[in-house]
């Protein structure tokens, strides 16, 4: 099976595909190193940079697929900064989110048999034009359609239905898959079939429910490593974890660190 990979970073997520029996056929990223990295570990894999600079011709061209030749799987996380509830949350009005109504366009018409993206938890909730919560309390007035929360998903579900789409999306927390790390993402799953895509089931839990085993967690994950290299908390981070009871009480940041 083949994939297109976008936004592609260091490639993890191609490396998990890669195991599943997929063969990435394109990558793209515009960071620099993050260019280097893919170069110096899959040498020959043809790499493009900005999205934005290529029509859906240029991305068969360049993957080498013939006219006609189906992709199997696209795969890509866009720039998430503009729905992060830690940003300023501007959505398609900020370039970062318009690079991801580019990137569902350029894969509608690449037309794969499926679609996976990725995306942060406030993709869930942000708005299609954000009102600071300062500014809703000033005014009093009630949220517009466009400020109401979930107004970005909303219009991505549509754009992908109205290209003959079904998705299937839900929150996802790496930890609960065996990873040393409390990771929260949003994951989209599209068929181009229209198939009924199943929720990824879990293979860890925090507090071992279901029978499944409790979360890995770091120490575990580097037992046995005798020299690492590794940076020290601030002082300022060290301070708040050792005050702070939540931690205390439900991760025991010691052994997390």
């Amino acid at each position: 099976m083949n994939m297109l990979s976008f936004f592609s970073g260091a490639m993890g997520l191609d490396i998990g595909l890669e195991k599943a029996g997929f063969e990435v056929c394109l990558a793209s990223e515009v960071n620099k190193d993050a260019v280097k990295t893919i170069k110096k570990n899959i040498p020959g894999l043809p790499v493009i940079d900005d999205i934005r600079d290529f029509t859906s011709n240029d991305i068969l061209s360049i993957s080498g697929f013939r006219s006609g030749e189906d992709i199997d799987v696209i795969v890509g996380g866009p720039p998430c900064q503009a729905f992060s509830t830690a940003g300023k949350r501007l959505g398609f009005n900020d370039e970062r989110g318009n690079v991801f109504l580019h990137f569902i366009d350029l894969a509608c018409q690449l037309r794969p048999k499926y679609l996976v993206i990725e995306n942060v938890r406030g993709l869930l909730s942000a708005p299609l034009k954000h009102l600071p919560h300062i500014e809703r309390k000033k005014n009093g007035s009630s949220l517009s359609e466009e400020e109401k929360p979930g107004g970005v998903l909303k219009k991505i579900l549509n754009i992908l239905n109205n290209n003959g789409y079904s998705v299937s999306f839900n929150l996802y927390n790496s930890a609960c898959f065996g990873t040393p790390q409390v990771r929260e993402r949003v994951i989209l799953i599209c068929s181009r079939e229209k198939k009924n895509i199943p929720y990824i089931e879990p293979t860890h839990s925090q507090f071992k429910e279901y029978g499944l085993p409790g979360f890995n967690i770091f120490r575990d994950a580097v037992k046995g490593i005798d020299k690492n290299d590794y940076i020290e908390f601030p002082e300022k981070r060290k301070k708040y974890y050792k005050e702070s009871t939540w931690w205390e009480e439900n991760y025991n940041w010691y052994i997390w660190s």
